[in-house]
């Protein structure tokens, strides 16, 4: 909690926002394919930080805007991308066979492949926040330094090994859930909040 409310950004409360809209965003029946094309930009964070209606920064937790093959890549398969998130379950928990049926359906997608590692990350977070981070060009660095893992080496296909495995064997991670509801919030979405400790704004992409 000190180091997320030391971040650089001065962002704590607006990514907790964040992860209550897309909370809720992913508990509508349908799932992702059945939200409107604007809900969609924003959970897969290719909506640009400063077009924002609902009042949210969409580029916390993975901003995906600067790289523009993923906006039609996303809207031409809502379907498919919908099909792989429908591998994460919204509640309890969240096994390597999951995780690996998510990957497994990504794929499907044509143009997906390991190196997605941004973009699938990203949705993975925005569903999960209490289980996945996002591993984009601005927090690369930092978290694979503190996993002790090469951040050049690191894809989706090692990705629950190197990143999501071993930080469910943190104390902090593994702590109960506390009682003040700021750190409750953080806690529901503790693994999320890693980009809050490890953001480098020189290096986003």
């Amino acid at each position: 909690m000190r180091r997320i409310r030391a971040d650089k950004t001065h962002g704590m409360r607006q990514r907790l926002a964040v992860l209550a809209r897309a909370r809720e965003l992913f508990s509508r029946a349908g799932g992702f394919g059945k939200l409107s094309e604007y809900d969609r930009r924003c959970l897969s964070g290719v909506q640009k930080p400063s077009i924002q209606p609902d009042g949210l920064n969409w580029g916390y937790f993975g901003q995906m805007s600067a790289f523009g093959s993923y906006s039609p890549i996303i809207n031409l398969n809502a379907r498919e991308f919908s099909r792989a998130l429908f591998c994460i379950p919204l509640a309890g928990r969240i096994e390597r066979h999951h995780y690996d049926a998510y990957c497994e359906a990504l794929y499907k997608i044509e143009g997906a492949s390991p190196t997605w590692i941004g973009m699938a990350t990203r949705l993975l977070t925005m569903k999960r926040p209490d289980r996945f981070v996002c591993v984009d060009s601005a927090n690369r660095d930092g978290l694979c330094k503190y996993f002790g893992v090469a951040p050049t080496t690191t894809t989706l296909e090692n990705y629950w090994e190197r990143i999501i495995q071993p930080m469910a064997l943190m104390p902090w991670w593994l702590a109960e859930i506390p009682r003040n509801p700021v750190e409750q919030q953080v806690w529901l979405g503790r693994a999320a909040m890693l980009d809050a400790i490890y953001y480098d704004p020189k290096k986003r992409g």
